[in-house]
């Protein structure tokens, strides 16, 4: 079983996890229930801040990021701790959503993400989409941008600005004076998918 990448499925896992320590707690007695719990809390929050305060949205996905980072870490350690716990009943590591690996299965490319737009602060641009309808694996985001030429209002070839495993990014130091035309791509090891909406933007 691989440690998920998508931020929706490393909460979802630390839900597992917290479930099976408080409900098992004697098969697990190296793990310190109260911390997980702490650093999920935060994690959590940040998110509420991320949403609420968007006026503040680049420091809000730096925290978030931060606190994701420092939740991923306390989860692996808490899983190699309990590996060793379990080391004679390897099963009981389902307990907490830490299961055999599954059988690979084939993969498919996933569908084009949805409803791309941009919020533009300053010397920053903000791009938000949603997730793929049909339900396939997404390993990554790329977002393209191409640009208008000035002398034949021509749009240049689509070029690799950022990639992002989150259905948002954060893109610094665009072009002024231009427009600029941005779309995103899913990818999985299967191939990419069709781009999302495109959008216009000048600075």
């Amino acid at each position: 079983m691989k440690f998920p990448k998508r931020q929706t499925d490393i909460s979802q896992l630390a839900e597992i996890m917290l479930k099976g320590y408080f409900s098992h707690g004697d098969d697990f007695p190296n793990i310190n229930r109260t911390k997980l719990v702490l650093e999920k809390n935060k994690l959590k929050n940040s998110l509420k801040v991320q949403l609420d305060k968007r006026a503040a949205l680049s420091a809000a996905i730096k925290n978030k990021n931060e606190k994701l980072r420092i939740l991923i870490n306390l989860m692996k350690n808490c899983i190699k701790k309990s590996l060793v716990d379990t080391r004679g009943n390897p099963t009981k590591m389902a307990l907490i959503g830490w299961g055999p690996r599954a059988n690979p299965h084939p993969k498919s490319v996933p569908g084009p993400p949805k409803d791309l737009i941009a919020e533009k602060r300053n010397n920053l641009l903000y791009l938000i989409w949603k997730k793929p309808s049909n339900g396939y694996e997404v390993k990554c985001y790329i977002v393209e941008r191409r640009i208008q030429s000035k002398v034949n209002q021509c749009f240049g070839l689509w070029q690799i600005v950022g990639s992002s495993i989150d259905t948002d990014i954060e893109l610094e130091n665009q072009l002024k004076g231009v427009n600029l035309e941005y779309r995103v791509v899913a990818v999985n090891s299967a191939g990419k998918s069709m781009p999302t909406n495109t959008i216009t933007v000048l600075f």
